[in-house]
């Protein structure tokens, strides 16, 4: 730990701000993917958590990600990994939309 008196410097401050950068990188990110896949609007609740993985590595945890739909809602625990303070390079837990219970062998005509 290095300190300076006058001045916030050293190791944890450093840590601190990529912590923050990191958090930032992985909301958008997951803006971006939860978008691409269909869902209209994404909400962060305060549960989330970064522990540290590397020197500029960060696994990012959040708690619960609200994912609206244009029918459903979902609910879900959301992690990525951010490499190289804002590289954001995996992302588990966003729920993909899709015709869940339709089996429908034959659709089109039949002759």
């Amino acid at each position: 730990m290095i300190y300076n008196a006058h001045h916030r410097t050293g190791y944890r401050y450093a840590s601190r701000g990529l912590k923050r950068q990191a958090i930032r990188a992985c909301r958008a990110a997951i803006r971006q993917e939860a978008r691409y896949r269909g869902f209209r609007d994404i909400d962060f609740d305060d549960g989330r958590y970064a522990e540290q993985i590397g020197p500029h590595g960060f696994r990012v945890t959040f708690n619960e990600v609200e994912f609206e739909g244009f029918r459903r809602e979902y609910e879900r625990p959301v992690t990525c990994i951010v490499r190289g303070g804002d590289q954001v390079r995996d992302i588990r837990g966003i729920p993909k939309p899709g015709k869940r219970g339709q089996k429908r062998r034959y659709s089109g005509y039949r002759y």
